[in-house]
C-alpha cells in the first residue's frame, strides 16, 4: 500500500473499519494514520481495496521489505524470560559506553563525600543538571532523538500548543533540551537562574 494523495482522501473511514489489525486510526485532522505502536501491518491491502477515491494505491513491489529481520532464540535473552530493551538502544553503542564511564565519576564523588547526603546533592543539583543540559545541547539531544526525532512526529496527533512549539523549534534550530528541561527529572531550584520559575516546573 502507498499513499497516492492526501488531498483526494474524503475521510470516509472505510480503510479504518476494514483494517484487520486495527492499526489505521483517525487523526485529529480526520485523516487516517497508521499507528504501528498498536499492532502490525499484514500487507493484506484491504484498505486499498475499499478506498474508492484511490487515495491509497497498491504497492507493485514483490516484497514490502528489502531485508528480513530474524531473532536467534538461543542468543536473545528475552526468549529466556529476562526483560530486555536492547532493541531500543542506539546503534552507536560507544555513546552508551562513554556515558557509563562518565557515570563512574558520579559514584566517585558519592564515595568521596561530595554528594553523599541528600542535602549535599540538592546543593549541587543545579550545577549537575547544567552539566547534563550542556552535554545534551552539544549532542543535539541524542538520547531524546533515539525515539522522538522531529522527522517521526505526527503533528496531526498533537495539540495546537505542541504543534506551534515544535514548529517554532524546528524553524529556530532548537534541540529537545532547550524546552524540555525537567521532563525526566524534577528541576533543581532555578530561582538564581530564573526567578520566575518554580522547582520541578517549566
Amino acid at each position: 500500500m502507498k499513499v497516492s494523495s492526501q488531498r483526494i482522501c474524503t475521510n470516509c473511514g472505510e480503510c479504518i473499519s476494514q483494517c484487520p489489525t486495527h492499526i489505521i486510526k483517525q487523526a485529529r485532522a480526520k485523516f487516517p494514520v497508521v499507528d504501528f505502536s498498536s499492532g502490525e501491518c499484514l500487507f493484506c491491502e484491504e484498505c486499498v481495496d475499499v478506498c474508492k477515491p484511490q487515495a491509497l494505491l497498491k504497492n507493485t513491489q514483490k516484497s514490502p521489505w528489502s531485508v528480513k529481520a530474524s531473532i536467534d532464540k538461543d542468543v536473545c535473552i528475552a526468549h529466556k524470560g529476562v526483560e530486555c530493551r536492547s532493541c531500543y538502544d542506539p546503534k552507536e553503542w560507544h555513546h552508551k559506553v562513554i556515558r557509563k564511564i562518565q557515570a563512574s565519576n558520579e559514584l566517585l564523588h558519592k564515595a568521596l563525600g561530595t554528594i553523599n547526603t541528600r542535602e549535599k546533592f540538592e546543593a549541587k543539583r543545579l550545577k549537575l543538571a547544567g552539566n547534563v543540559w550542556r552535554a545534551m545541547e552539544a549532542t543535539d539531544s541524542r538520547e531524546c532523538r533515539n525515539c522522538h526525532n522531529f522527522e517521526f512526529m505526527d503533528f496531526t496527533e498533537q495539540g495546537r500548543r505542541a504543534v506551534k512549539a515544535h514548529d517554532e523549534g524546528i524553524s529556530a534550530g532548537k534541540t529537545c533540551i532547550d524546552c524540555h528541561k525537567g521532563i525526566a527529572h524534577e528541576l533543581p531550584d532555578m530561582h538564581d537562574v530564573d526567578p520566575g520559575s518554580s522547582i520541578g516546573e517549566m
